[in-house]
């Protein structure tokens, strides 16, 4: 997860189905809207290159949450 400075930040998490594309978590201390890092580019990459940003923040997730 991005951290409010800006860095990476570990979190735990447990996902759930995946499809390839989208994985549902099941629990974990994320907050809806939180920017995650979900891979990362190899340095001289085309997309490190040209500044590119990748996925960033809200993203899709199956589920709607809750189970308490």
């Amino acid at each position: 997860m991005k951290g409010a400075d800006g860095t990476p930040q570990p979190v735990q998490i447990t996902t759930g189905d995946t499809n390839g594309t989208m994985t549902e978590v099941l629990s974990g201390n994320l907050q809806p809207g939180a920017q995650v890092i979900t891979g990362q580019l190899a340095s001289g990459s085309d997309e490190t290159k040209r500044g590119g940003g990748g996925r960033r923040g809200g993203g899709a997730s199956k589920g709607g949450g809750g189970g308490q």
